[in-house]
């Protein structure tokens, strides 16, 4: 699977701009941000028959924004762009779940090369 494809086909079915707006604090120090929970579940959802690759790729993402989300929550950002996200890190922490017991055939079936 060629990280590219896997990136920009997952990518598409993100809205452009990621609502924060709804960040609770949690006692444990992480914020939860419930639209961009519930997001990910129907895109988790609409994404599942494409594939375990993208089924993969959509959790990652969505790590990811989260990430973006918690730096960024302030009472005055509501919003980012899905463009913010990094694609070298998204592709790092996808070789990173790939790593993990199970997933060896995905693993030698990876092309991180862009292009």
């Amino acid at each position: 699977m060629k990280f590219e494809t896997l990136y920009n086909e997952s990518l598409a079915f993100w809205p452009d701009d990621i609502e924060i707006f709804d960040g609770e604090r949690t006692d444990d120090g992480g914020i939860l941000f419930l639209r961009l929970s519930l997001t990910y579940d129907r895109i988790d959802a609409e994404i599942k028959p494409l594939g375990e690759w993208y089924e993969l790729m959509a959790w990652v993402i969505f790590k990811n924004l989260h990430q973006i989300g918690k730096k960024k929550f302030t009472p005055r950002t509501t919003t980012f762009s899905k463009t913010e996200l990094d694609a070298e890190r998204v592709k790092a922490d996808l070789l990173d779940n790939l790593k993990v017991a199970g997933y060896e055939i995905m693993l030698a079936e990876f092309d991180g090369k862009n292009g």
